[in-house]
């Protein structure tokens, strides 16, 4: 064996290029093995480590379920829409908040019109020339409140005043008929029956010395939700009229209207309305009636004398109201018609032609004053019969009473003819008495008060 075959490490030397090549070959198939045995475990390494970076990424955009912190608005507790029907089914989901909130549910019914105002002035019992001329003379205006509780009776009143002072044509229908409620020119005043304005009516009337004045008349709300018209109508008014239901007397409203009166230092006057219920509604017999209207005056008195502004002397104007002092009226808006003391007493002179003074007559029909045997005395000796000598119940609410009864009971026949003898009524006529009992006492006492004597014709 040449040792020359061998080298140094034992391996066999071959001759010139076969084992060379040889060994290049086998070189290369070595090393192509395992360059391929090194690309498989490489390609398997970088797809983990691809998946490895996606769930990094997806760990950093998309936290885990576990460390979210899921409002209670946000959170699903039941199946969506979708989830439930199915992505073929088309769903419409209809909010409360769909209609805007300014819009009403239910749409109200809107009226074309909110005043119903007359185009044309009604005729008047006088010249309005005249009562122009007067208004450019201050000394030759008032400004009066009428203030009172809710349905007293302040717009009938006023509609009293209308009709004395104006031609209207009125209705005759008891199918048709409505109270008159001039003043009231809105829309929800006539559908409601109460006024929720201060109205304003200028009059021409007389004062008690006859004299011609131009008088503003407001018209109050009496609800106490409108307590702020009340309060700038008693600030614009010279004198207020408490407007007093006599059935009711005294009431919260009433007082305010009085606090408002006192405050201002505004004088007042009273008008007992609606006379005519004592009679047909109560049916109070003529001595209760008195004592009713008596306490009413009684308690108004006491309430004014109580008040704050009086007892400090900030109130400067008289504190007792009572009807032989002037300041106190009687009326039925109802029946038309409307009275003093005074007014009473000249009616019951002129109709008996008696020789007596009007005023002293007058301060004679209120009070505890009887008339016994043709004599005033201001005792009664005996209460149990001489209850009804009182002189307001005698002269005045006795014939009231009686005029009542007369025209409830009597035929029309029977009733003309009591009218022209008993009463000297001769103002109505004959096709009057066959109209409807309401509508036949406002004839009624029209035709024995009638008109004003001191308003113009």
């Amino acid at each position: 064996m040449d040792i020359d075959q061998y080298d140094e490490f034992g391996n066999l030397i071959e001759d010139g290029t076969d084992s060379s090549q040889s060994s290049d070959d086998e070189a290369q198939n070595e090393s192509s093995e395992l360059s391929i045995s090194q690309q498989q475990p490489d390609s398997d390494d970088e797809s983990d480590n691809d998946q490895d970076d996606d769930e990094d990424e997806k760990m950093v955009d998309e936290p885990v379920e576990e460390q979210q912190i899921v409002l209670h608005e946000d959170k699903q507790h039941y199946p969506s829409i979708r989830e439930t029907f199915g992505p073929d089914v088309e769903t419409i989901v209809a909010t409360s908040d769909a209609q805007d909130i300014s819009v009403p549910i239910v749409a109200p019914q809107l009226d074309q019109t909110f005043k119903i105002e007359e185009s044309e002035l009604p005729e008047t019992t006088y010249s309005k020339e005249y009562l122009w001329q007067l208004l450019s003379i201050p000394s030759k205006i008032r400004n009066i409140a009428l203030v009172g509780s809710l349905h007293s009776g302040k717009s009938s009143f006023l509609d009293l005043l209308i009709k004395e002072t104006h031609y209207l044509k009125l209705p005759t229908n008891l199918k048709t008929y409505k109270p008159l409620r001039y003043t009231d020119n809105h829309k929800i005043e006539i559908d409601r029956g109460l006024s929720i304005k201060a109205s304003t009516m200028t009059l021409l009337l007389p004062n008690l010395k006859g004299n011609s004045l131009a008088v503003n008349v407001l018209d109050t709300p009496g609800h106490v939700n409108f307590i702020d018209e009340l309060a700038v109508s008693t600030r614009m008014a010279d004198a207020l009229v408490l407007v007093v239901e006599v059935c009711e007397g005294l009431t919260k409203g009433l007082e305010l209207a009085i606090d408002h009166a006192l405050k201002t230092n505004s004088p007042m006057s009273i008008v007992l309305n609606k006379l005519d219920r004592l009679v047909t509604e109560l049916k109070l017999p003529p001595l209760d009636a008195y004592f009713k209207l008596r306490n009413i005056v009684h308690d108004i008195n006491k309430f004014i004398q109580q008040s704050p502004f009086v007892q400090n002397g900030s109130y400067s104007w008289p504190t007792r109201l009572s009807p032989e002092l002037g300041n106190v009226c009687f009326a039925s808006s109802t029946l038309n018609f409307c009275f003093s003391l005074r007014s009473f007493s000249e009616i019951y002179i002129e109709r008996n032609n008696l020789k007596i003074s009007v005023d002293s007559f007058a301060t004679k029909l209120w009070g505890d004053i009887y008339h016994i045997k043709n004599k005033f005395v201001s005792k009664s000796t005996n209460a149990t019969t001489d209850a009804n000598s009182r002189t307001f119940v005698k002269f005045i609410l006795q014939p009231i009473y009686k005029l009542v009864t007369a025209t409830l009971t009597k035929s029309p026949k029977d009733l003309e003819a009591f009218l022209k003898t008993k009463l000297n009524i001769t103002s109505i006529k004959s096709n009057k008495f066959k109209l409807d009992v309401q509508l036949l006492l406002k004839e009624v006492f029209v035709g024995f008060f009638g008109r004003s004597p001191n308003l113009p014709h």
